[in-house]
């Protein structure tokens, strides 16, 4: 048994390293070179358990509340004048209705961040669990 599981845990490392998927913890640098911020966020179960699969341009990502991500952006941008582009990773989130938007209001997020919303769509309800990709050019 245990050198059934030894050959399994090699297999699968040797096939995610073939397929080009990181092993190391934390995340890659995204390769977006038109983008000045880019973004992708593995939802998690609860607050503080999301995971920062690519960034770039991003100094940090809070998850004060459930369903709000707040992203400082390391670099000066003029915030008040950004379009940013946010969709659902629906590889990371457990609904197909699930949804995440930006909100320029920052209804929960302080100044000098770029708020998003992760939910579903169906109930409404704020949830965690919704993978997001956030991108201004």
């Amino acid at each position: 048994m245990k050198q059934t599981l030894v050959a399994v845990a090699a297999f699968a490392l040797m096939g995610a390293v073939f397929a080009g998927v990181s092993m190391a913890a934390g995340p890659v640098t995204a390769q977006a070179p038109n983008a000045r911020l880019a973004l992708v966020v593995d939802g998690g179960s609860t607050n503080g358990s999301f995971t920062v699969l690519r960034k770039k341009g991003v100094a940090s990502v809070a998850n004060p509340y459930v369903g709000v991500f707040c992203v400082t952006p390391s670099a000066t941008l003029a915030l008040g004048r950004i379009v940013p582009m946010v969709g659902v990773d629906l590889g990371g989130s457990p609904f197909a209705d699930s949804g995440a938007a930006w909100n320029r209001q920052l209804v929960y997020c302080p100044p000098g961040t770029i708020e998003v919303e992760t939910f579903q769509v169906s109930t409404g309800a704020h949830r965690n669990d919704v993978g997001f990709t956030l991108t201004v050019f």
